[in-house]
């Protein structure tokens, strides 16, 4: 019966293995997190793991550190920002007096572009295909009159997805609207105290966070949305199987990100996997489980598929430079994908299959995920018994 039982589980995560294995770029839709704490304070969080801050409830409300605080942009000042594979910090490159934006389609899916306009123009931020808009002043009349500013904007934009951020919660129904107008944007989130911008009806999020991608959007209206500033409280016990997985996700981050390239490489004379799937092969499953689970819930999260091939002699390396450091930084990334739209798991049944996913129930899915990464970085352990493992 236990035998039953194992080739049921591993014939589950085998299923509909994608034979893709490159990573995905700032075209592919990867979805951001655009969160409100308040007085303010705004962030960002990117798939890669940027957690970009705007406004003065940043510092004190947001529950997570900073990799870069937008609001210390000066006027007209430009900011890219990159994390390359292999390297655990950000690189900051400031332009000073420059309005000029790069070109989108160079952007990689490690990197954003900030831009502050003047006073009372709106913080532009690009990411992932996706353009942000942040307002913290309702423009001049000027503004709109003369159009140089919102055409300018949409010339850069290149016809990329559009969402907007109202930081002053002073700005009224007829502001937003007029916003809204000029900039034709998918998602624009408003104050709390906004019940209706034009004939179009406010969705009021309990918590603070709502997604946002290149995910094609049929209506032609924008989608209001205003957002809590608490983030989601998970049931107690769905926060439990949340603390289980993560801590033998964080258990096998700290094994692989002590290997060199040369160990994440090496190829076992036995015809077992190279240590290097293993990490792609756990954070590929939590990923394309998970983001099934929630882009049916919400059409924003895409699907994401980062799946190896199965067996060994047709697989092939995603990223043979990465170092063990940076495959436990991607595992990282998915984890905190997966907690970061964990509010799309409320009010689902723990126990039933959930919608768009083939097999799993939330319950079962994370319990299959602790046992994965578990499992998975025990059978790396005992390849490095093997005689012919790398010392370095």
């Amino acid at each position: 019966m236990a035998a039953v039982r194992l080739l049921f589980t591993v014939l589950l995560l085998v299923w509909g293995m994608s034979s893709s294995f490159n990573e995905l770029h700032a075209d592919d839709g990867q979805p951001i997190a655009i969160r409100n704490w308040g007085n303010g304070g705004t962030t960002i969080e990117t798939q890669w793991g940027f957690i970009l801050g705007l406004g003065p409830g940043v510092d004190d409300s947001s529950e997570m550190p900073l990799d870069f605080n937008l609001s210390s942009l000066k006027p007209n000042e430009s900011v890219l920002l990159s994390r390359a594979p292999n390297q655990a910090e950000i690189t900051v490159s400031r332009v000073e007096n420059s309005r000029e934006i790069v070109e989108l389609d160079k952007l990689k899916a490690n990197q954003v572009f900030a831009v502050r306009g003047k006073q009372k123009e709106p913080m532009s931020v690009f990411v992932d295909g996706v353009v942000l808009l942040l307002f913290s002043e309702v423009p001049d009349k000027e503004h709109f009159e003369s159009q140089k500013a919102v055409d300018k904007v949409a010339k850069t934009l290149s016809q990329r997805p559009i969402a907007i951020k109202v930081i002053k919660d002073e700005m009224s129904a007829e502001d937003c609207q007029k916003i809204a107008a000029a900039y034709q944007p998918i998602l624009m989130i408003v104050p709390r105290s906004t019940k209706k911008v034009g004939d179009v009806e406010v969705e009021m999020v309990s918590h603070n966070t709502v997604a946002f991608s290149t995910s094609k959007n049929e209506d032609s209206k924008p989608k209001f949305v205003s957002l809590g500033d608490k983030a989601y409280e998970m049931s107690a016990e769905l926060k439990e199987l949340f603390a289980r997985k993560e801590a033998a996700c964080r258990a096998s981050q700290e094994f692989f990100a002590k290997l060199s390239v040369e160990q994440m490489n090496f190829k076992p004379n036995n015809g077992t996997h190279t240590p290097r799937w293993n990490p792609e092969h756990m954070m590929g499953r939590e990923l394309l489980f998970f983001s099934q689970i929630y882009n049916a819930v919400d059409p924003m999260i895409p699907v994401m598929d980062l799946n190896p091939k199965q067996m060994p002699k047709d697989y092939q390396f995603a990223h043979p430079d990465w170092t063990g450091a940076e495959e436990a930084r991607q595992m990282q990334r998915v984890a905190a994908f997966t907690r970061r739209f964990a509010y799309l798991l409320d009010k689902m049944d723990l126990n039933r299959r959930a919608k768009g996913s083939r097999f799993w129930s939330p319950r079962e899915l994370l319990k299959q995920m602790e046992r994965h990464y578990s499992e998975h970085t025990e059978n790396t352990k005992k390849k490095m018994e093997l005689p012919s493992w790398p010392e370095r």
